[in-house]
Protein backbone atom coordinates (compact mmCIF):
# COMPACT_ATOMS: atom_id res chain seq x y z
CA UNK A 1 0.00 0.00 0.00
CA UNK A 2 1.40 3.40 -0.93
CA UNK A 3 2.08 6.08 1.63
CA UNK A 4 -0.65 8.36 0.28
CA UNK A 5 -3.25 5.60 0.52
CA UNK A 6 -1.99 4.57 3.96
CA UNK A 7 -2.34 8.15 5.14
CA UNK A 8 -5.83 8.36 3.60
CA UNK A 9 -6.81 5.49 5.88
CA UNK A 10 -4.93 6.88 8.89
CA UNK A 11 -7.00 7.51 12.01
CA UNK A 12 -4.60 9.88 13.74
CA UNK A 13 -1.10 10.10 15.21
CA UNK A 14 -2.17 8.81 18.60
CA UNK A 15 -3.84 5.72 17.19
CA UNK A 16 -7.18 6.99 18.47
CA UNK A 17 -9.88 7.34 15.87
CA UNK A 18 -10.88 10.95 15.38
CA UNK A 19 -14.56 11.57 15.97
CA UNK A 20 -16.78 12.08 12.96
CA UNK A 21 -20.24 13.30 13.93
CA UNK A 22 -23.38 11.65 12.60
CA UNK A 23 -25.51 13.59 10.12
CA UNK A 24 -28.31 15.73 11.47
CA UNK A 25 -31.83 14.83 10.40
CA UNK A 26 -32.98 18.36 9.52
CA UNK A 27 -34.10 19.27 6.00
CA UNK A 28 -31.01 21.49 5.58
CA UNK A 29 -28.66 18.99 7.20
CA UNK A 30 -27.71 16.83 4.22
CA UNK A 31 -26.63 17.56 0.69
CA UNK A 32 -25.19 14.93 -1.68
CA UNK A 33 -23.84 15.75 -5.11
CA UNK A 34 -22.38 13.38 -7.72
CA UNK A 35 -18.94 14.59 -8.75
CA UNK A 36 -16.70 12.95 -11.32
CA UNK A 37 -16.58 9.83 -13.43
CA UNK A 38 -14.42 7.54 -11.27
CA UNK A 39 -10.93 6.27 -11.94
CA UNK A 40 -9.21 5.45 -15.16
CA UNK A 41 -7.78 2.02 -15.77
CA UNK A 42 -4.26 0.76 -15.70
CA UNK A 43 -1.87 -0.30 -12.95
CA UNK A 44 1.09 1.48 -11.45
CA UNK A 45 4.19 1.81 -13.61
CA UNK A 46 7.42 0.15 -12.53
CA UNK A 47 9.52 2.69 -14.43
CA UNK A 48 11.09 5.43 -12.28
CA UNK A 49 9.43 8.80 -12.71
CA UNK A 50 10.53 12.29 -11.84
CA UNK A 51 8.73 14.43 -9.27
CA UNK A 52 5.97 16.40 -10.94
CA UNK A 53 7.14 19.97 -10.51
CA UNK A 54 4.35 21.03 -12.86
CA UNK A 55 1.58 19.37 -10.83
CA UNK A 56 -1.21 21.96 -10.87
CA UNK A 57 -2.10 23.53 -7.53
CA UNK A 58 -5.81 23.09 -6.86
CA UNK A 59 -7.87 26.24 -7.19
CA UNK A 60 -9.49 27.44 -4.01
CA UNK A 61 -13.26 27.22 -4.74
CA UNK A 62 -15.31 30.41 -4.50
CA UNK A 63 -17.89 28.48 -2.46
CA UNK A 64 -15.34 28.33 0.39
CA UNK A 65 -16.26 31.95 1.11
CA UNK A 66 -19.64 30.69 2.35
CA UNK A 67 -20.27 29.56 5.92
CA UNK A 68 -22.83 26.94 4.89
CA UNK A 69 -23.14 23.37 3.62
CA UNK A 70 -21.92 24.32 0.13
CA UNK A 71 -18.88 26.01 1.66
CA UNK A 72 -18.15 22.95 3.82
CA UNK A 73 -18.39 20.63 0.81
CA UNK A 74 -16.05 22.86 -1.20
CA UNK A 75 -13.56 23.06 1.68
CA UNK A 76 -13.60 19.27 2.10
CA UNK A 77 -12.88 18.72 -1.60
CA UNK A 78 -10.15 21.37 -1.55
CA UNK A 79 -8.50 19.70 1.50
CA UNK A 80 -8.37 16.34 -0.29
CA UNK A 81 -7.07 17.94 -3.51
CA UNK A 82 -4.33 19.67 -1.48
CA UNK A 83 -3.48 16.26 -0.09
CA UNK A 84 -2.52 14.87 -3.52
CA UNK A 85 -0.83 18.15 -4.50
CA UNK A 86 1.32 18.15 -1.35
CA UNK A 87 2.55 14.60 -1.91
CA UNK A 88 3.22 15.34 -5.59
CA UNK A 89 5.22 18.51 -4.98
CA UNK A 90 6.46 18.49 -1.36
CA UNK A 91 4.66 21.81 -0.82
CA UNK A 92 2.37 21.48 2.20
CA UNK A 93 1.98 25.23 2.82
CA UNK A 94 -1.70 25.53 1.88
CA UNK A 95 -2.51 22.20 3.53
CA UNK A 96 -0.91 23.43 6.75
CA UNK A 97 -2.75 26.76 6.52
CA UNK A 98 -6.10 24.96 6.23
CA UNK A 99 -5.40 22.47 9.05
CA UNK A 100 -6.15 23.09 12.72
CA UNK A 101 -3.15 22.61 15.04
CA UNK A 102 -5.11 19.95 16.95
CA UNK A 103 -5.98 17.88 13.87
CA UNK A 104 -3.94 14.68 14.37
CA UNK A 105 -4.79 13.43 10.90
CA UNK A 106 -3.64 16.69 9.30
CA UNK A 107 -0.41 16.84 11.30
CA UNK A 108 0.48 13.23 10.42
CA UNK A 109 -0.16 13.91 6.73
CA UNK A 110 1.93 17.09 6.69
CA UNK A 111 4.76 15.40 8.63
CA UNK A 112 4.79 12.50 6.13
CA UNK A 113 5.03 14.90 3.18
CA UNK A 114 7.83 16.94 4.77
CA UNK A 115 9.77 13.85 5.92
CA UNK A 116 9.60 12.28 2.45
CA UNK A 117 10.97 15.37 0.69
CA UNK A 118 13.45 16.30 3.47
CA UNK A 119 15.06 12.87 2.97
CA UNK A 120 15.41 13.52 -0.76
CA UNK A 121 12.49 11.33 -1.76
CA UNK A 122 9.43 12.26 -3.77
CA UNK A 123 6.08 10.90 -4.89
CA UNK A 124 4.23 10.82 -8.18
CA UNK A 125 0.48 10.92 -7.57
CA UNK A 126 -2.43 11.07 -9.97
CA UNK A 127 -5.02 13.69 -9.06
CA UNK A 128 -7.74 12.23 -6.87
CA UNK A 129 -11.21 11.81 -8.34
CA UNK A 130 -14.51 12.17 -6.54
CA UNK A 131 -17.38 9.77 -7.11
CA UNK A 132 -19.80 11.65 -4.87
CA UNK A 133 -19.49 14.32 -2.23
CA UNK A 134 -21.71 15.98 0.31
CA UNK A 135 -21.74 17.78 3.62
CA UNK A 136 -24.01 17.97 6.62
CA UNK A 137 -24.29 19.96 9.80
CA UNK A 138 -22.30 18.40 12.63
CA UNK A 139 -24.31 16.85 15.44
CA UNK A 140 -21.64 17.36 18.12
CA UNK A 141 -18.99 19.82 19.23
CA UNK A 142 -16.11 18.51 17.08
CA UNK A 143 -16.82 20.94 14.25
CA UNK A 144 -19.56 22.89 12.51
CA UNK A 145 -19.90 20.58 9.48
CA UNK A 146 -18.83 17.18 8.18
CA UNK A 147 -17.73 16.55 4.59
CA UNK A 148 -18.46 13.01 3.36
CA UNK A 149 -17.18 11.73 0.03
CA UNK A 150 -16.12 8.72 -1.99
CA UNK A 151 -12.58 9.38 -3.25
CA UNK A 152 -10.63 7.46 -5.90
CA UNK A 153 -6.98 7.81 -4.85
CA UNK A 154 -3.94 6.92 -6.91
CA UNK A 155 -2.17 5.51 -8.76
CA UNK A 156 0.85 6.56 -6.74
CA UNK A 157 4.56 5.80 -6.70
CA UNK A 158 6.94 6.86 -3.95
CA UNK A 159 10.70 7.04 -4.43
CA UNK A 160 13.68 7.41 -2.12
CA UNK A 161 16.61 9.77 -2.71
CA UNK A 162 18.33 7.27 -5.04
CA UNK A 163 15.23 6.96 -7.24
CA UNK A 164 14.26 3.48 -6.05
CA UNK A 165 10.57 2.72 -5.63
CA UNK A 166 9.66 2.40 -1.94
CA UNK A 167 5.85 2.25 -2.25
CA UNK A 168 3.48 1.81 -5.14
CA UNK A 169 -0.29 1.55 -5.42
CA UNK A 170 -3.02 1.39 -8.01
CA UNK A 171 -6.37 3.16 -7.78
CA UNK A 172 -7.92 2.79 -4.32
CA UNK A 173 -11.46 3.76 -3.38
CA UNK A 174 -11.79 5.41 0.03
CA UNK A 175 -14.71 6.96 1.86
CA UNK A 176 -13.48 10.15 3.54
CA UNK A 177 -14.99 12.15 6.36
CA UNK A 178 -13.60 15.60 7.10
CA UNK A 179 -14.73 17.60 10.15
CA UNK A 180 -14.64 21.36 9.51
CA UNK A 181 -15.32 24.61 11.31
CA UNK A 182 -15.75 28.09 9.91
CA UNK A 183 -13.89 30.76 11.85
CA UNK A 184 -13.79 34.49 11.22
CA UNK A 185 -10.82 33.82 8.92
CA UNK A 186 -12.39 30.98 6.93
CA UNK A 187 -12.52 27.18 7.02
CA UNK A 188 -10.38 25.02 9.30
CA UNK A 189 -10.04 21.23 9.20
CA UNK A 190 -10.58 19.82 12.70
CA UNK A 191 -10.18 16.14 11.88
CA UNK A 192 -10.53 13.51 9.21
CA UNK A 193 -10.57 9.79 8.66
CA UNK A 194 -11.02 7.37 5.82
CA UNK A 195 -11.90 3.75 5.26
CA UNK A 196 -11.58 1.52 2.24
CA UNK A 197 -14.73 0.95 0.20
Amino acid sequence: MGLVVAVLLLTGCTGEEESVPEPSNGPDGQVTTPAGDGPGSGGPSTEPEEPDEGYPAPERPEAMENNDIDGAEAAGIYFIELYAYSFSTGDATDLDRLSDDDCNYCRALIDDVLDLYDQGGYAVVEPFRFEETGAHISSDDEGDYVFDGIVHAGPMSQYDASGDVTHQSDWTVVRMWVVLSHTGDGWVINGARGEGV
